[in-house]
């Protein structure tokens, strides 16, 4: 990166456009982003994992919905007294 402002400075350029390349050549080597660890990622995949739906519920012939628990599923069979329990 200094060999390239050095380059810049030579051309006499002006003032603005050389911010204007100092900006850019700074964007471009800070453009990774931080990457997360292993445990991380895993910890994630798990949750999900664990979150998966115990019952899906059928509104009406184009909605069908999924819930975790007994209550949702009271909840929305209250709601809807025409829904078909799927699963």
């Amino acid at each position: 990166m200094l060999n390239c402002l050095k380059k810049v400075s030579l051309c006499k350029l002006s003032y603005t456009f050389y911010c204007f390349i100092v900006l850019l050549l700074y964007k471009q080597t800070n453009i990774m982003a931080r990457k997360k660890t292993k445990e991380k990622v895993e910890k994630i995949i798990n949750e999900i994992k664990n979150s998966t739906p115990k019952f899906k519920l059928q509104l009406d012939s184009k909605t069908i919905i999924t819930l975790k628990t007994e209550e949702q599923l009271e909840k929305w069979m209250s709601l809807y007294p025409k829904a078909k329990l799927i699963s």
